[in-house]
């Protein structure tokens, strides 16, 4: 009696392990493949406070969004994203290289773009040789729009449109004087150089300017001046 019970225990403990089998197999073989998503961020170095405040945490929680409601819809079918996401060290060589690495050996799905203008002016112009399509967020310069590559796309105003924005606020608010203080980079470079042409279809006068260094190290001073 005793080995017939036992017997019977080891073939329902059997049974069960390949029923238990053949479910994860059929949920392994049925389970869509993740969309791979890739792209570079500053979580070191210069760059980092930008990127880690007004990118990379919307690109992680716009997939939490996205993989919460069952993944992103591909031709109607739910595919979960996957990021294979890098550290560039705010180093615009290790960005090109990492964005060469993710299209050409990598081969991802999908590129999202890095941070600030300079790297986002050369991984447009690498994204167009590998026929990447991508769609530019944090990108502020004429320059890119000039380049007229048929894979990119810019989503903000550039300097031009802006800078008249903003001249017309000034104008209507009944500003006469201001002092304007920048940033030594080609963004904020770009920028003021649009403020200033469109100030000057206006009457209002600049009585100050000051550049701050790249590490801030003038800030206090730029600002008492």
């Amino acid at each position: 009696m005793a080995d017939s019970n036992r017997r019977l225990i080891i073939k329902s403990a059997a049974a069960s392990a390949i029923l238990a089998t053949q479910s994860v197999f059929a949920q392994t073989v049925n389970k869509p493949n993740p969309v791979r998503i890739g792209y570079t961020t500053p979580r070191s170095g210069a760059w980092t406070v930008g990127a880690q405040t007004t990118q990379e945490p919307i690109y992680l929680f716009w997939a939490d969004i996205i993989n919460e409601a069952g993944g992103l819809d591909v031709q109607g079918v739910k595919r979960p994203i996957e990021f294979v996401a890098l550290d560039d060290n705010s180093e615009l060589d290790s960005c090109i290289r990492h964005y060469d690495n993710l299209m050409n050996n990598e081969k991802v799905d999908i590129i999202l773009p890095p941070w600030g203008n300079i790297a986002n002016i050369n991984v447009a112009q690498l994204a167009n040789r590998y026929q990447y399509p991508i769609l530019h967020t944090s990108v502020f310069s004429q320059k890119i729009v000039d380049l007229n590559l048929p894979f990119v796309f810019t989503v903000t105003p550039q300097p031009k449109v802006m800078a008249s924005a903003l001249v017309s606020y000034l104008v209507d608010s009944g500003v006469k004087n201001i002092a304007v203080v920048y940033n030594d980079d080609l963004y904020s470079l770009e920028n003021y150089a649009n403020f200033k042409l469109a100030l000057n279809k206006s009457k209002i006068k600049i009585v100050k300017d000051g550049s701050i260094s790249s590490n801030g190290s003038n800030t206090i001073k730029v600002i008492k001046d």
